[in-house]
């Protein structure tokens, strides 16, 4: 539930929301409540300085089959931008983040847009970001039965990127945008088997960078919209230093990370009503740190359709029904882990 309460140059939003997901899986049921509560005020001071800050409260109760547990995070944050002229752009973020009794008092981020070329139909921007980052062990990681890890460390990053984007107007739009980032982690978590049993640890170091390249074109005939987008990510991730030198993952590509991934989605909209047809292609992966073994390339074909104009008096019920995999492609994310086939998925939300 989203409350908003608008200003003349502010504006402020509560969100509070209960979450419970029950998985029955081989006559063993698993059950996760997570409860959250957050607020945020953004204010515009003038045309150049803006403001937001912002708190996050986050409980997480799990009653599994091999354990049981809790888990709460509390984040405060700030975030400034910066417009010194009508092209440029510039924001500063920190975050505050208090897990598992304690207390990270700085998580910095500084962003940059810019807009340095603009014609009548055309628009190229520099785009760039370098930032900290934290990620805290999940409650599985940490206590899952067999194999949980409850020493396990955060990861902790310094990341940074740098893009270009073009865009063209007119008849049709194009968007395209070319990124180049490059992560260097510190105690990164991976989940690695040990004989029969899977474990996660924390690799030493770890540099992950590559390249995206994102697109999109929108296309109005008559009372039709069309879009079409499409994604690639190439992604070198290895470990820089591991535990010895002798550490076979040095230099090697991480395990269950594909060097190739792509997207791809054609969509079509008509007064309200929407149909979809996406793609996804997830490349090999190694599944153990010397690469013995490796899992073959899969690609996946998804369909879907929704509706947005169904309304009762005051009421909105924006509904959506989804076919994933819809060629039934027999395929494994994990190792020896049979995924779904064929599989539809309905959704429906209430808006007034």
């Amino acid at each position: 539930m989203d409350y908003f309460q608008f200003g003349k140059n502010a504006i402020f939003n509560l969100k509070t929301g209960i979450v419970r997901d029950e998985q029955v899986f081989n006559q063993l049921k698993n059950i996760s409540n997570q409860y959250f509560l957050s607020g945020d005020w953004e204010a515009t001071f003038s045309s150049t300085w803006s403001f937001k800050t912002g708190l996050r409260f986050n409980f997480i109760q799990s009653e599994l089959s091999t354990y049981q547990a809790t888990d709460q995070r509390i984040e405060s944050y700030q975030s400034l931008r910066f417009d010194p002229i009508q092209r440029l752009r510039i924001s500063i973020n920190l975050r505050q983040l208090t897990y598992l009794d304690q207390f990270e008092p700085l998580i910095p981020s500084l962003g940059a847009d810019w807009d340095f070329w603009k014609s009548e139909k055309h628009s190229l921007s520099l785009k760039s970001s370098l930032a900290k980052g934290i990620k805290v062990p999940t409650l599985n990681d940490r206590f899952w039965e067999p194999g949980g890890n409850p020493d396990l460390l955060p990861e902790k990053s310094q990341q940074g990127e740098i893009g270009l984007a073009h865009q063209k107007s007119g008849d049709f739009s194009l968007e395209n945008s070319l990124t180049y980032y490059r992560m260097n982690v510190d105690n990164w978590i991976i989940w690695l088997p040990k004989g029969t049993i899977w474990t996660p640890e924390n690799i030493r170091e770890v540099s992950n960078q590559g390249l995206e390249y994102e697109g999109k074109l929108h296309r109005e005939f008559r009372e039709w919209k069309f879009d079409i987008r499409w994604s690639y990510t190439y992604t070198l991730a290895v470990s820089t230093k591991g535990i010895g030198a002798s550490d076979p993952a040095i230099g090697r590509q991480l395990p269950y990370t594909p060097q190739n991934q792509a997207n791809g989605q054609l969509s079509a909209e008509k007064n309200n009503f929407t149909v979809f047809l996406g793609t996804n292609f997830v490349g090999t992966r190694r599944v153990t740190i010397d690469g013995a073994r490796e899992m073959p390339a899969y690609q996946l074909v998804n369909l879907g359709f929704t509706y947005q104009d169904l309304t009762w008096k005051k009421f909105k019920f924006p509904i959506s029904l989804q076919v994933n995999n819809l060629l039934n492609t027999n395929y494994q994310v994990l190792y020896l882990r049979a995924m779904p086939g064929r599989s539809f998925q309905f959704t429906s939300s209430i808006q007034f």
